[in-house]
């Protein structure tokens, strides 16, 4: 067996705390969240990057908590990308950032340092994992996760390099800014979604948990903010529609995947 090393739980619980304080702060208190990021945000969009932060800052505690290296490939994998998406495009915006906050100097060596040592894991992980046979999910979740995964990269991407589109497509009020900050977390998990069509079914369970949270939070949040959203039109019915749909897919993967896990541990087939 292949324990995680000490310095890799280190990182994940370092990139836990800090994100599970912004998800937790912009969930449960949106008017404070500018106490733990150095943007101002409206409660829906605060509500909305929390669930993405309070999504990924479980996978990295439970990543943190985890035993064997090949569990943890993944939630390497989308931290990497989640925050070194997140700096890069934080340099575009260099002249939004007020110098004078501890959070923008913390926020900018995060998203420095984060993904670095995530490359450097990752590299790690390839040489003491090795590339044996794998038992693969399901077919139908395969195909579930292999759906949401292409429709979120799609999306991630748009945000990236086309945020002009996005901020029109968008059915509450966003900026090129805000559009290119959802594109950085929205990578990495739609990335790990299709990494999980071809991971070992032992690799999944975290991601599995990041990929659901995200979607019900999400939609939870939104239904406190009904009064931004334009009743029926395409733009709002498309986005609780594709919320509603992806919290059941995840849900449904989710369960299939702890049953695998629980049985596993029993030693049952």
């Amino acid at each position: 067996m292949n324990r995680i090393s000490i310095a890799h739980r280190i990182y994940f619980f370092a990139v836990c705390s800090f994100g599970l304080f912004v998800g937790g702060m912009g969930y449960f208190k949106p008017e404070l969240i500018s106490r733990a990021v150095p943007l101002t945000l409206p409660p829906l969009h605060a509500r909305t990057i929390a669930s993405l932060y309070l999504a990924g800052g479980t996978m990295m505690l439970l990543a943190g908590l985890a035993q064997e290296a090949r569990q943890v490939r993944l939630p390497t994998v989308v931290a990497t990308i989640w925050t070194g998406a997140l700096g890069i495009v934080s340099l575009f915006y260099l002249d939004q950032f007020d110098t004078g906050l501890r959070s923008t100097w913390f926020w900018f060596f995060a998203y420095s340092v984060y993904p670095v040592a995530g490359g450097y894991f990752i590299l790690r992980l390839r040489k003491r994992t090795t590339s044996g046979e794998r038992t693969l999910l399901p077919p139908v979740h395969r195909v579930l996760l292999g759906v949401l995964g292409a429709f979120a990269l799609a999306v991630s991407l748009l945000l990236l390099f086309l945020p002009g589109i996005m901020v029109d497509a968008w059915p509450w009020k966003l900026n090129l800014m805000l559009a290119q900050i959802y594109g950085g977390p929205l990578l990495g998990l739609a990335v790990i979604a299709l990494l999980m069509t071809t991971a070992d079914k032992d690799e999944c369970f975290i991601s599995a948990v990041g990929i659901t949270m995200f979607p019900v939070l999400a939609f939870a949040g939104s239904l406190m903010h009904l009064n931004l959203f334009a009743p029926w039109a395409v733009s709002s019915v498309v986005w609780f529609g594709g919320l509603g749909i992806a919290s059941l897919a995840g849900v449904f993967v989710l369960t299939g995947v702890a049953a695998r896990e629980v049985n596993s541990r029993k030693g049952c087939p």
